[in-house]
């Protein structure tokens, strides 16, 4: 047998991927803060860019009307730290501070008893102030927003009551000293500083922490690190700690954690509430024909291409005489194209994020109207069928990218693929019904959660009770819980 080492030709179709077609797909799977380093890069590398960004609510991502959110009724002057987000409810983000009571509080004043946090504030109150100061704590409690924020200004409230703005001073110093640390701040700097100081005391606080509270908290949102490390002359790395330190101790919601609790066996003292400090990257909202979503990122920026450069390449005639002429310009029309590009892969991630989240609308109407216990199973690759679109775009589009639903609970686009969800809130109230001297082993569970049609092993049952923070049934029956 010979061996033959001759060349011949042959033709032979090949899938290949051009540069710009993994720069769509790359900005595509971006989060949100991803994304938004992204735009920092592009402004820093390209002078050709251009970005107006529209001031917007944190919380939900809405723009602001007037300074407050139409959704939130979130004052500007309470924003937290644009684009911080933590990434996964699991992970170190925005956690609320646990407050240690002191020493002579009253135990039962703990107990989980349903006492609001206006009406705590004004207990605390009645007894720290002296008399004739009634007016005045029960105009700043009642001018507390949501958040705890107070959304009034002092020369406001010395005015209606006709009081010492002194005074006025003197109770809000005292309501700023209540818990839960934060409340009765007038802007998020004062938050921080407020939840701060008793953490100072304890003397575990980074020094770094206070200068980047004081002094570059917009840059810190702007996650402007290495600028903040030369005008403090720290490293990098030390604003990165402080910013980790800021989201692991601090709460930009004082009150948030006082809302009515729905998880079974925590109290209303030391509940959080993570998903009020996810930002969302789409809103659905509820209208008079249904729900419709709106993409938080399309509101937010508005990239252009600058207006200098802009001139220059329509004079150039843009395309024939930079062609014709190589030596003209070549930088405009490199950077022109480049800014053009970065809009053209901006759209399609709105775009094909917009399509996701109008069939999910559509397939999980009932889990939208009626909550999670009719959250139909539902898969990646179901859904890029329906839309003609391959599964792993929709796996790309989705990941790492949060949703803000009608009730104002916002969640992760995972959620809508998660089946266990609805088992898990039918096991929830199993348990909330049950027996407390007589409480359902995880067999038993398992046998009536098939029941209802939700068929899965006693391990499985086991795995979700322990995912719920549910004890196991002897404890429950020992504890009476």
């Amino acid at each position: 047998m010979a061996l033959d080492h001759a060349q011949r030709l042959a033709q032979r179709q090949a899938t290949t991927l051009s540069a710009n077609l993994i720069m769509a797909s790359t900005i595509l799977r971006y989060s949100a803060e991803e994304f938004e380093q992204a735009i920092a890069r592009e402004i820093s590398e390209n002078p050709a860019f251009a970005v107006e960004e529209r001031v917007h609510c944190v919380r939900c991502g809405s723009s602001l009307r007037l300074g407050a959110c139409p959704n939130c009724d979130v004052s500007s002057r309470a924003s937290p730290i644009n684009g911080e987000r933590p990434p996964s409810f699991e992970d170190d983000g925005w956690e609320p501070s646990r407050s240690v009571p002191a020493k002579d509080d009253d135990p039962l004043d703990l107990a989980p008893f349903g006492e609001t946090l206006p009406a705590r504030l004004l207990r605390q109150l009645r007894a720290s102030l002296p008399s004739g100061y009634e007016a005045i704590a029960e105009y700043l409690v009642g001018s507390l927003d949501s958040h705890g924020y107070l959304a009034v200004s002092l020369a406001e409230v010395a005015e209606t009551l006709a009081v010492d703005p002194q005074q006025v001073e003197e109770a809000l110093a005292t309501l700023q000293a209540l818990d839960p640390p934060g409340v009765g701040a007038r802007d998020l700097r004062e938050c921080l500083l407020l939840q701060l100081r008793p953490l100072e005391e304890q003397g575990a606080v980074p020094h770094i922490v206070r200068l980047l509270i004081e002094q570059h908290l917009s840059q810190l949102g702007q996650r402007g690190f290495a600028e903040i490390a030369r005008a403090v002359g720290v490293s990098s790395a030390a604003v990165k700690e402080g910013l980790l330190f800021i989201r692991a101790n601090f709460n930009p919601f004082p009150a948030s954690q006082y809302e009515p609790s729905d998880t079974l066996g925590v109290s209303l003292e030391t509940r959080t509430a993570p998903e009020l400090l996810i930002f969302p990257d789409v809103i659905i909202h509820r209208s008079a024909t249904g729900f419709r979503a709106e993409i938080v990122e399309r509101r937010r920026y508005r990239f252009t291409v600058e207006p200098l450069y802009a001139a220059m390449y329509r004079r150039a005639g843009a395309r024939a005489e930079f062609d014709s002429e190589p030596s003209t310009y070549p930088h405009v029309r490199h950077y022109v194209r480049r800014t053009q590009f970065f809009l053209q892969c901006a759209e399609q991630r709105w775009q094909t994020l917009a399509r996701i989240t109008a069939k999910l609308i559509e397939l999980q109407s009932d889990f939208l109207e009626r909550g999670v216990r009719y959250l139909r199973p539902l898969t990646q690759s179901e859904l890029g069928n329906r839309l003609d679109m391959h599964e792993s775009t929709v796996s790309r589009a989705v990941a790492d990218k949060y949703v803000l639903l009608p009730t104002g609970r916002t969640i992760s686009f995972a959620d809508f693929f998660d089946d266990s969800l609805a088992t898990k809130d039918l096991l929830r109230d199993l348990v909330a019904q049950e027996d407390r001297k007589h409480p359902l082993s995880d067999d038993i569970l398992a046998q009536v959660l098939s029941h209802h049609g939700h068929r899965i092993a006693r391990r499985t049952a086991a795995k979700y009770r322990e995912a719920l923070g549910i004890p196991p049934s002897r404890a429950r029956a020992q504890s009476l819980w």
